[in-house]
């Protein structure tokens, strides 16, 4: 067995398994066969390279501006077009390029390149278990992950954490700064899992300083709050009702008034059972589709002023 022939066979299983593992794209995965059978750069750095390990190296050459689960479509188009111009010269080297992987490359490539180029709008949804659960609920509706807006040229990316508290918000975004897109739209849905951790007045200041700090590091970021959707399962606690009426009116007044905008969820009603998961906590089905309704018209409100 040759060298190439041992080094692709022994990067071949690693990578498999690390895209298995992480739960990337498939468009990942495309792109990292394109890199087992391209590049003489890659032949010694990557030879003992394992799962994450793999995808800091891609970072380091520059291949990749951030290594992690949610891979940017523009970013994987621009890694299959590099190696689509690397591919002759890959040849000339005599280096392994397929006939299959190449047309792979460049059928890709190019459905990437027309998905990228119609992209003007990039929106970010970050928060906790809602986020997460109305993120699975978008991939099956006919809207898909981009709730419909696609067309209209908007690219959703979806940050949702269960569990998450509105103390986690700083270290998220403060990760997710480094990604080479910034948001023209962030849309903020967190604090339900706060509501009772203190006094609503400090919350309210907590959630309004935090806020400052994301407008500062992203400036040109229009800012939607998403009014935090009452629980069944805390009705008998006062402190969380109330709380939770002042905060969703103040913190909307306020990112009103930084040019934002306020998403009011009208159609929550905690008296019908139907709206709402069994847990008392999350939503139902329907709850999810009338969430993600709100989502999708908010986006559509700010798009229409550009």
């Amino acid at each position: 067995m040759s060298a190439e022939s041992e080094w692709q066979s022994g990067l071949e299983v690693p990578v498999r398994s690390a895209v298995r593992r992480s739960g990337e794209s498939w468009l990942l995965a495309v792109a990292l066969q394109v890199l087992l059978c391209s590049h003489p750069l890659f032949l010694g750095l990557l030879f003992t390279a394992s799962r994450l390990r793999l995808l800091v190296l891609f970072q380091r050459q520059g291949l990749l501006p951030v290594a992690s689960q949610q891979f940017e479509v523009e970013i994987l188009a621009r890694l299959l077009l590099k190696f689509r111009r690397l591919a002759p010269e890959a040849r000339a080297e005599g280096l392994p390029m397929p006939a299959h992987l190449w047309n792979l490359v460049r059928k890709e490539s190019g459905r990437c390149s027309a998905y990228s180029s119609g992209s003007r709008y990039s929106l970010w949804i970050v928060g906790h278990s809602y986020v997460h659960w109305a993120a699975e609920r978008a991939l099956i509706r006919p809207g898909g992950r981009h709730l419909g807006l696609g067309s209209q040229g908007l690219r959703v990316s979806w940050w949702g954490q269960r569990g998450m508290r509105w103390s986690q918000l700083l270290l998220l975004m403060e990760r997710l700064r480094s990604r080479p897109r910034h948001p023209d739209i962030l849309l903020i849905h967190l604090g339900g899992n706060d509501v009772d951790s203190c006094s609503g007045k400090d919350l309210i200041n907590i959630v309004k300083d935090d806020l400052r700090v994301v407008l500062d590091w992203f400036p040109s970021v229009l800012l939607v709050w998403s009014d935090i959707v009452p629980r069944p399962h805390c009705l008998a606690s006062r402190r969380w009702t109330r709380g939770l009426a002042k905060l969703n009116r103040q913190v909307g007044k306020w990112v009103m008034g930084q040019g934002g905008l306020q998403l009011l969820h009208d159609w929550v009603d905690v008296s019908c059972a139907g709206l709402f998961h069994s847990d008392g906590v999350h939503l139902s089905a329907v709850g999810w589709d009338l969430l993600l309704d709100d989502f999708a018209s908010g986006c559509e409100r700010v798009l229409a002023t550009r």
